[in-house]
């Protein structure tokens, strides 16, 4: 004890998982209380080891623990979940929603069937996305087209290009750190006309921007073209909107979002096409 006290004289500094605190070496007499009081604060740090495991192998499955409160909500989460994904299997006719059997129809062009984006209020944002198969067209200039409409007064609805490995989805939201474009659509409760945000990596490149024309807007035609410099070009209506550039090394992904911010949503995904 004495060495202890005298190596550390402010305590010895530890951590518990993330959380850093500092123990303070100290006699007490070995009754029967001191033991189970003891024994009592080994049990909880155990404890808190074990939930901090079990959290850790559940992110690896890809189910964040900022997501529920205990293990009743958890469940619940899970349920839903499933009954989505098989909602979602059952739609498409095959276990790989993003990439239907019956979707090839021409070697040049994809054709994916139509799908509702709505609140997922087990994903962050209440985020809902689909999947764009393109390991096909790596190393080509390709394009994907969709109509989206809503009459929803609160939504975001875009796009979002990654390399493979990215997430689609972070613990706080749609944004990811790694080597990702998103760019989205949308629309606030109090304002009418529809806006565009791009952001790269994670980070906003520009402001909102309005779109003129868009008063009492409920559907648009929107394209992706990317070619084999990795130019990126989002247009609307045949307009284009925003241009960028996203160097990836490897294969790419893309997913189609939509989100609300904790604000009930749907977006009617329709005319979905991928040309390369």
């Amino acid at each position: 004890m004495g060495v202890l006290q005298e190596r550390w004289p402010e305590g010895i500094p530890c951590k518990l998982g993330d959380r850093p605190f500092t123990l303070h070496p100290a006699r007490f007499p070995r009754t029967a209380v001191t033991k189970t009081a003891a024994a009592a604060v080994i049990r909880k740090a155990a404890q808190l080891a074990l939930v901090r495991v079990f959290n850790q192998k559940l992110s690896r499955l890809g189910v964040l623990a900022q997501s529920y409160a205990d293990l009743n909500e958890l469940r619940d989460l899970v349920y839903t979940g499933l009954t989505y994904a098989s909602q979602s299997g059952r739609r498409y006719g095959a276990a790989d929603s993003s990439i239907p059997a019956s979707a090839v129809s021409s070697e040049s062009t994809q054709t994916l069937p139509p799908i509702r984006l709505q609140s997922r209020l087990f994903n962050p944002q209440w985020a809902d996305y689909l999947t764009i198969p393109l390991s096909q067209y790596r190393g080509k200039d390709f394009s994907v087209r969709w109509r989206m409409k809503t009459d929803w007064d609160y939504f975001r609805q875009g796009f979002k290009l990654t390399e493979s490995k990215e997430p689609v989805l972070s613990a706080g939201g749609v944004q990811t750190s790694g080597t990702n474009l998103l760019i989205h659509l949308g629309r606030n409760s109090k304002d009418r006309l529809w806006f565009v945000s791009p952001y790269k990596h994670g980070l906003r490149i520009t402001e909102d921007r309005p779109l003129a024309d868009t008063n009492g807007k409920t559907c648009a035609n929107c394209e992706v073209r990317v070619n084999v410099s990795r130019k990126v070009t989002f247009s609307v209506d045949g307009t284009d909107i925003h241009t960028d550039f996203l160097v990836i090394d490897g294969s790419s992904q893309m997913y189609l979002l939509a989100w609300g911010d904790e604000h009930s949503f749907s977006c009617e995904i329709t005319d979905i096409e991928i040309i390369g």
